[in-house]
């Protein structure tokens, strides 16, 4: 049978290993928000730079909306929370690989009134969305350039299992990020201003 000392040593190394193992999934955490957010401030400026020209040569196939491809990725425009500075470029589909580049489109679009755009809860991301109000404005600009504006009518939590209440709204542009914990979604309900 160990001695209190012993014992003691054991659990003095073990809290070591704890904290040691705690910083290196911080740290790996931090370093892929940090290059998160470079990835989509680099595409949104080429996204911007491509906006201003006078004509942009989309990829568009019938009720699908029109997409740019700069550096490899799909881009379907960007998203503007102005009032918690955010502004982002979406992609045009989802995986787990490209959520960690830019937000993206989980489905619909802009024409048919149904967007629903998902994006990680990073600091350079969608975490600040956590501070949107009713009220405030929303901007999507497509790919051509051409801006939808958008007012804040709901925020909710959802669990992460709710899926079917994501989906199933009358909104023209949902918006959700998981929450600090990870178990609940964020979702901001918008509605189009004519």
């Amino acid at each position: 049978m160990m001695n209190r000392k012993a014992r003691g040593k054991i659990f003095i190394a073990l809290g070591f290993l704890m904290v040691f193992i705690s910083t290196a999934i911080f740290m790996t955490f931090d370093y892929q928000e940090k290059k998160a957010g470079e990835n989509a401030a680099v595409l949104l400026e080429e996204l911007k730079i491509q906006q201003e020209k006078f004509f942009l040569e989309t990829e568009n196939s019938a009720g699908e909306m029109p997409q740019q491809t700069l550096r490899g990725y799909n881009l379907v425009g960007r998203i503007n929370f102005s009032s918690v500075g955010v502004e982002l470029p979406v992609l045009n589909e989802w995986s787990y690989e490209l959520l960690k580049i830019s937000p993206c489109r989980y489905s619909g679009s802009v024409e048919d009134g149904n967007l629903i755009i998902l994006g990680h809860n990073y600091k350079s991301h969608f975490a600040p969305l956590k501070n949107c109000s009713v009220g405030d404005s929303v901007y999507f600009t497509d790919v051509n350039g051409i801006r939808h504006t958008y007012t804040v009518s709901e925020t909710e939590t959802l669990y992460k299992t709710e899926l079917d209440k994501l989906t199933a709204s009358d909104y023209d542009l949902t918006v959700f990020t998981c929450t600090a914990s990870g178990q609940s979604r964020l979702v901001i309900r918008c509605s189009k201003i004519k």
